[in-house]
Formats: structure tokens, C-alpha cells, sequence
């Protein structure tokens, strides 16, 4: 890997690779002359994608593409993004995950990164010192105590001044039961407008604000603000301010890939920029199993991972087709729709538009349904072999032909309609102004009332049984190609889902995700708690199990598969599994009995 010396590089390159360093959380506050010394010292390395990169022994920063991080043991621990910043230990090895460009910085650089980091980061990310848990770690351990506060009447210049004096980039704006944030952000904002810096902060400030308390894990707090697309979060307890959370300091507990997928997604500005973000995918998850970080976390990571891409397409879309002709809604279903989303998810998608749009509007958003189709099927996501996608007029409809689409699905409960209606009734709004369960939830509500929907679809829920034999024993197929396995996914994860939608279904509830559905039909006395708490944590292992042989088979080069080879299990998860599988049966056989249904 050929190394450039920048040494005696023209002044804009320089000042392009200072900005870079500038905007890297590891050299938040370090001077800018310091920085351009380092950038004399430094070298431009090129690497290609998939290449080790062996030679890098002192400090680095990506400038673009990234770095898989794996330890002496193998084992992938991180992934470095675009813009941050990285210091090889002994026995690391690096390859790069996409073409990728580093700074490779001189060794004096390590000195300054992190020079300004709170006392509890510098303990935790000491040489030596244990990766934090970031189920167990509390936001407390790295939130600044120390918030910077303003008043609604002051100035953008009081808060900028405030903000450069003390070395951060944001300050809470509170003042009576006003409570907003500005970040520097916001203040390039004003300038860029041409505003004045006299004007009120309340004018740029975000109000209300999300918050988070001291006691909220670190992992809670990463999910907001990735799926938020937020970098600061307020910590309050009870009435009162107490800190402040940032996605730099949840990113440098060394859990970086989510917050860092989701920063190239923000910067992506075409369909190529969004899939090289998302085929980084894998190793994210790696490094969030390596964590500790539960299979239902990672389903919601890579749920709001999902929703940016898409987000980020329709802007992409709506830049070539001009901005939207009225409000509307791109609808996830599926898996996506319960923010359940796994490794192997196909498209489940369409869309919710205005009720009389004239041929013209129509036509762009049947243009906008192809280009953001396309380019998902580019990003990683299949194209739904059921036609389940925005672009089939089936699932791209007006607000009266969905109401009429989902009572039909209701009043003709053929074998086709309860296909669908597994689909359709697991559905959210990913982006635009028309909230789809706010417009169809009577409709969805009307569920409950339709006796032989109900009685169809239970019939429906307990068609999948758990692979579990007369004795007790997991049972697998005894021929073919697939013998000694079962099929996962038929056995745990579908009559669950199964199970959880028609007990919603039946009590008009409006909830979405499986665990909701689960705690909600305990609540209403649809299931007993004991069950209801085996179901939810059966759910959660098979998801568990399906995540992990996914990313194995993905390390192999073989593809997704739901079959399971249960010698290959430890004997501990061999044994949740069995209860899972009871579990599952009591819930079916109660259901059976509910619905009166006869068992075939």
C-alpha cells in the first residue's frame, strides 16, 4: 500500500485534510495550527476493498471508505467509518471493507487524540482496559455533567461564544418550561443563510427535545439517536438537567459500526454512496454480537439502519424527480414494519397517497416507487419475490383504496387474503407526512369484529407446529438434503409472530412488534403471564440463533438459511429451544380451543 507524503502538499489539499481532522471527535478542541503540523507529517494511503492492510502501525483517520478491526483472536471488534480515528495495537489486524483512503498520521498524533475527553472516557478507553458492556453501562458513565445553558431571549452569538469557550458543540436553551438545543450545526446554519447572529437562539433551536435519563443503558441511548439521526441527547432526572450524552461518546466506548453507518447514510449523496454504507452491514452485527448486544437490539439497529437508507434514497429521488406533489407515506411491512429486521429480509414495501391525485402526480410517485425500489434491491435488499413492493399498483394506493383493500382482506378471508393480511396488518410510516396507522388504524381496529377473518386466521397461526416430537425430542427431517435439520423459522419465529398479530387483531389493538403484541395480550388476559413471558423470550432466541448462523454462513460465502442442525446447538440453548417449541403448542392448543377450531 503506497504511502504519499504530505509533506509539501498544496495548501487547499492541507486545509482539506485539517478540516477532516477537525471534524473528527478524536481531535475535538486540539488547536488548528497543531493540526496542520500533523497533517505536514502525515501520508495518503490508498487500500481496495477487501485488502489487509499490514502496514499501518501508527495512528490513522479514514478519510473514505472504512476498516475492519479484528483482534489477535480473530475476531471482528470494530469497524472504522469514514472521518474517525484509529490506533493499531499489537496482534489487530485491518483490512479494508470497501476501496478505502486513510491519513496515515505521524506517531506524535496520539498524543493529541482524545486530549479533551471527560474523565470516565479516558478510564474507559485506557490501554487495557475491559470494552464497556453497553447493555449494563448507564448513560451516567458517559454523559458531561458539566451542561452549557442559555436562555431563549439570547443571542446565537452568546451561544456560539459560549460553545467555542468551552470546547463542545451544542448547549440546552431553557428557560421556564422552554427547553430546546442548538448545535454548531445550527449556528453554520445561520451563517450560511445570512441571518444575523443577534437573533435570538430560540430561532435555530430544536424544541422539544428527546431526552434520556442517567440510568438508561448506553445501548438504549445509541438506538435514539440512530434512529432519530440526532448526535445529542439531554439527560434528565425527574424535573432537572443532569447531562449529555453524544453520539461521539457512545462511539467511542469501541462499538462504533452503527452511529458510523448511519453517518455515511447522511453523507451519502448517491445510490452507490448508500450501498457501499450498507454493505457493512455484517460487520456491524459482528461487532454488536461481540458486544453482548441482544438479538432483539440488533433486530432494531438494523431496523432504523433500513429506515435511513430508504430515507435517504427517496432524497436522492426527489432530487432528480423535483419535491413531492402532496404528502404521502412509503410504508414498511413485514418484519421491517415490527422493527424485527434480520440479516436475510427481502423488500416488503408500498406506499400511502392523497385520495384524487390527477395522472401527472400519480406518475411521480410511481417514479419515485421504481428509483427507491432499485435502488434497496442495490443496497442489499432483495426484491420481494411476492410482489409485496411499492412499485405493484397491489401495494401502492390511495388512502380510501387501502381502507377498502384491508376490508376486503377482512370480509373475503380466502387463502390468498390471509397471505396478504399477514403481510398488511404489520405495517408504519418509514418516511413522509402520512402517518398509515393513524389513517387505517379503524379500519385495522375493525378487525375485531369480523368473526370469521378471525377464526380463518387463527386457523392460520396454528398451521406452523414447533418441531417437537411426542417424547419431548426436537425433531428433523429424516431425508433429502435437509436431513437432521428443522426449518427455524416455520417452527418459533412465524407462529409466534403468527400467534402475537391475531391476539392484536382480535382486541383491536393497534401495537406492531411482536414483544408489544406479547405484553399487550398478557395485559388484556390473552395469555397467561408465564406464557407470554415464554413466547417473548423464545422469540428472542430463535432470532438469536437464525442472527448468528447468518453471519456464519455469511463468513463461508454460503447463503442465508433457516435449517437448523440442532447436534450443532449447545445443550443449554438445545434445551431453551424445547421449551420454546412446548410453549409454542400450549399457545397454538389454547387458540385451537378459543376458535373452535379441529385440529388437522
Amino acid at each position: 500500500m503506497d504511502a504519499v507524503p504530505q509533506a509539501g502538499a498544496p495548501d487547499e489539499v492541507v486545509e482539506d485534510l485539517v478540516d477532516l481532522l477537525v471534524d473528527c471527535p478524536a481531535f475535538a478542541g486540539v488547536p488548528r495550527r497543531e493540526l496542520v503540523t500533523l497533517v505536514r507529517g502525515s501520508a495518503l494511503s490508498y487500500a481496495a476493498a477487501d485488502q489487509a492492510v499490514a502496514d499501518v502501525t501508527g495512528p490513522v483517520v479514514v478519510q473514505r471508505g472504512g476498516l475492519l478491526v479484528r483482534d489477535d483472536a480473530g475476531l471482528a471488534v470494530d469497524l472504522v467509518a469514514a472521518g474517525e480515528y484509529h490506533r493499531p495495537t499489537e496482534g489487530e489486524a485491518l483490512t479494508a471493507v470497501q476501496a478505502t483512503l486513510l491519513l496515515r498520521l505521524p506517531a506524535d498524533a496520539a498524543v493529541h487524540a482524545w486530549s479533551n475527553p471527560p474523565a470516565d472516557l479516558r478510564a474507559a478507553t485506557a490501554p487495557g482496559t475491559p470494552r464497556i458492556d453497553l447493555q449494563t453501562t448507564p448513560v451516567a458513565a458517559m454523559m458531561s455533567r458539566d451542561v452549557a445553558t442559555v436562555g431563549p431571549d439570547d443571542t446565537c452569538r452568546a451561544a456560539a461564544t459560549l460553545m467555542t469557550s468551552r470546547r463542545i458543540s451544542s448547549v440546552v436553551v431553557a428557560g421556564g418550561s422552554w427547553v430546546g438545543i442548538v448545535t454548531d450545526r445550527d449556528l453554520r446554519a445561520l451563517v450560511a443563510s445570512g441571518r444575523s447572529p443577534d437573533d435570538p437562539v430560540s430561532s435555530i433551536a430544536t424544541s422539544p427535545v428527546r431526552t434520556t435519563t442517567p440510568r438508561t443503558p448506553l445501548f438504549d441511548a445509541l438506538v435514539e439517536m440512530l434512529t432519530a439521526g440526532i448526535h445529542h441527547l439531554p439527560v434528565a432526572d425527574g424535573d432537572g438537567l443532569v447531562g449529555m450524552v453524544t453520539s461521539s461518546d457512545v462511539l467511542e466506548t469501541r462499538l462504533h459500526s452503527p452511529l458510523h453507518l448511519r453517518k455515511q447514510l447522511d453523507r451519502a449523496t448517491t445510490v452507490e454512496g448508500c450501498a457501499a454504507a450498507m454493505g457493512a452491514v455484517h460487520d456491524a452485527v459482528r461487532a454488536l454480537r461481540a458486544a453482548g448486544t441482544t438479538p432483539a437490539q440488533v433486530a432494531e439497529v438494523l431496523s432504523g439502519l433500513a429506515d435511513r437508507c430508504t430515507a435517504k434514497l427517496i432524497d436522492l429521488a426527489s432530487a432528480e424527480l423535483g419535491p413531492p406533489p402532496a404528502p404521502y407515506g412509503w410504508i414498511a411491512f413485514g418484519s421491517l414494519g415490527r422493527r424485527e429486521l434480520g440479516l436475510t429480509g427481502d423488500q416488503d414495501t408500498g406506499m400511502i397517497v392523497p385520495d384524487g391525485l390527477g395522472d401527472d402526480d400519480r406518475a411521480w410517485f410511481r417514479a419515485l416507487a421504481e428509483r427507491v425500489t432499485d435502488g434497496l434491491e442495490r443496497a442489499g435488499f432483495p426484491r420481494c419475490r411476492g410482489g409485496v413492493m411499492a412499485t405493484e399498483s397491489a401495494w401502492h394506493a390511495d388512502v380510501s383504496s387501502w381502507r377498502r383493500r384491508l376490508s376486503a382482506l377482512m370480509a373475503r378471508p380466502t387463502e390468498h387474503h390471509l397471505m396478504e393480511a399477514e403481510i398488511a396488518f404489520d405495517l408504519r410510516t418509514v418516511d413522509g407526512d402520512l402517518d398509515v396507522l393513524e389513517l387505517l388504524g379503524p379500519t385495522i381496529r375493525g378487525a375485531a369484529s369480523q368473526g370469521v377473518f378471525l377464526g380463518r386466521l387463527a386457523r392460520q397461526a396454528i398451521g406452523h407446529r414447533p418441531p417437537l416430537g411426542f417424547m419431548g425430542r426436537l425433531t428433523v427431517d429424516r431425508h433429502g438434503t435437509q436431513a437432521g435439520t428443522f426449518d427455524l423459522k416455520a417452527g418459533a419465529l412465524m407462529p409466534i409472530v403468527d400467534l402475537a398479530r391475531l391476539h392484536a387483531l382480535t382486541r383491536g389493538g393497534l401495537e406492531i412488534a411482536t414483544a408489544e403484541r406479547l405484553a399487550a395480550a398478557v395485559e388484556a388476559g390473552q395469555v397467561s403471564a408465564d406464557l407470554g413471558d415464554v413466547l417473548a423470550a423464545g422469540y428472542e432466541l430463535a432470532l438469536g440463533i437464525r442472527l448468528d448462523m447468518a453471519l456464519e454462513r455469511h463468513a463461508a460465502g454460503l447463503d442465508p438459511s433457516n435449517r437448523v442442525d440442532p447436534s450443532a446447538l449447545p445443550p443449554l440453548v438445545r434445551s431453551q429451544l424445547k421449551e420454546t417449541f412446548r410453549g409454542v403448542r400450549t399457545a397454538q392448543e389454547v387458540v385451537q380451543a378459543r376458535h373452535r377450531l379441529v385440529a388437522g
